[in-house]
């Protein structure tokens, strides 16, 4: 953080515990409400029930959105459904529905009755799709017009809700029945004729996402086509709403956050005991698998001298089975993110692709550790390190590194495929699902058979 960043920081902290309620008011507004709500972050509940009954509604409406959905949600159960509803009403309806998510039903039922019906039906709709898809992050606040609509109406329209919508400079064409036609830019309205109408000026060829469709295809289309705005329409290619490109940005920031914290709990801005009991979760969950496997290991009681070899031997097939999961995990998240997998039959593809990999490395490196193995066995008088135990160390190392490509690849691919940021299917994960079956294979072969 730098001088300037500490200072507003300290500042804002400040006034949150030394000024009244209207005092905090009055001196938090001097401060951009980002800055706010990550000095919010650092508090503890008190102060932010505090803060939160001694706010506005306009300026508790400017903190929710720049806050994630799930702590703003904690917030608002705090207040009492009538200023919660007029905290609603004065924010994005996408921004609500994100928070309304986080809410209990009969949290939401009570908000509901305080709103303005029309409003109330819209919010409802906008909770109805699911988080991953490109409803739930569409905003309904777009300007919507019938084609005979004149230049002259629709900047008189576009001057009266200036203050209410969240983006002004699109205008969508569409019939009664939302049926989009077309789009008009709100340069080429200005530079227009009063008497023209929006059906000269409109132009079809616009690109557009279906309600259902996943966010990273969203972002996707929002990154090539450096379009500000993505209207989302259903089967019937009706007009719902718009995606915004800093709704996008939101998201890529959202995923990023998770994204360190599913893979080991890092957050400069999580309290110390989230972060520590994220990080506990793959510890425990690394531990109990490592326990598990030594109660395991101990009934197969192989003779002393094969076990020292075992040991010798085994960090080194773990590591290389480890390291071949993780590099296929990363390559296929990557992959799947940026919408290189569209289809069954691309990752059918990539599951095999990367299997055959992974099967030849497997096969150079088994060679390579047996031959090691015999190498070693010649100049170090250890009867364990013979013809049998180096075959199967090779096979196990072979069949860890097959099986690896396989893992890394179509387990990401399955949480995909059921709507699950494959993210989840994180190195520690896989490397501990691998370890397992691994381990007692070959200390089951060695005791059987050696």
């Amino acid at each position: 953080m730098s001088k300037t960043s500490h200072a507003k920081h300290d500042a804002i902290l400040s006034i949150i515990q030394q000024a009244s309620p209207r005092m905090m008011q009055e001196q938090l507004s001097a401060h951009h409400p980002s800055d706010v709500a990550d000095v919010f972050m650092t508090l503890g509940d008190t102060e932010r029930a505090f803060v939160i009954m001694s706010l506005n509604f306009h300026q508790l409406a400017a903190l929710f959105i720049h806050m994630d959905a799930s702590l703003a949600a904690r917030q608002v159960a705090l207040l009492n459904p009538d200023k919660a509803a007029h905290v609603f009403e004065v924010m994005p309806p996408d921004d609500v529905a994100h928070i309304l998510h986080g809410l209990s039903k009969a949290a939401r039922g009570a908000i509901y009755e305080h709103l303005d019906p029309n409003h109330a039906q819209a919010l409802q709709a906008l909770t109805t799709y699911k988080k991953s898809t490109a409803g739930a992050l569409m905003t309904s606040d777009c300007v919507i017009l019938p084609g005979d609509t004149t230049t002259a109406e629709a900047l008189r329209q576009i001057a009266h809700d200036a203050n209410v919508m969240e983006t002004i400079h699109r205008i969508y064409v569409a019939a009664d029945n939302r049926f989009l036609e077309g789009v008009v830019e709100l340069r080429a309205l200005i530079g227009a004729e009063a008497s023209t109408p929006l059906s000269d000026l409109m132009h079809t060829d616009m690109i557009t996402v279906q309600v259902a469709d996943r966010l990273d295809y969203v972002i996707h289309l929002i990154h090539n086509y450096q379009i500000n705005q993505l209207p989302v329409v259903n089967s019937q290619f009706c007009l719902l709403g718009v995606i915004t490109m800093d709704d996008a940005a939101g998201v890529l920031w959202r995923q990023s956050r998770r994204t360190y914290a599913v893979q080991g709990g890092l957050s400069t801005k999580m309290p110390l005991g989230v972060s520590m009991s994220r990080r506990i979760f793959w510890m425990g969950f690394l531990g109990a698998l490592a326990l598990m496997l030594s109660v395991l290991v101990a009934t197969f009681s192989p003779p002393p001298t094969t076990l020292i070899a075992l040991f010798v031997v085994w960090p080194l097939i773990l590591g290389l089975t480890g390291q071949a999961i993780l590099q296929t995990q990363t390559v296929t998240v990557h992959a799947l993110q940026n919408q290189q997998l569209p289809d069954g039959r691309s990752r059918v593809a990539r599951v095999l692709t990367e299997w055959a990999i992974n099967s030849l490395n497997g096969l150079f490196y088994s060679l390579v550790l047996v031959g090691l193995m015999l190498l070693a066995g010649r100049l170090v008088p250890f009867e364990a390190l013979d013809v049998a135990f180096a075959g199967l160390a090779g096979a196990t190392l072979f069949v860890g590194m097959s099986c690896a490509g396989l893992m890394g690849s179509l387990v990401p691919i399955l949480l995909y495929r059921y709507n699950i940021r494959p993210i989840w299917a994180s190195g520690h994960l896989l490397r501990g699902l691998m370890d397992v079956p691994l381990t007692i294979g070959l200390f089951w072969a060695v005791s059987t058979w050696l």
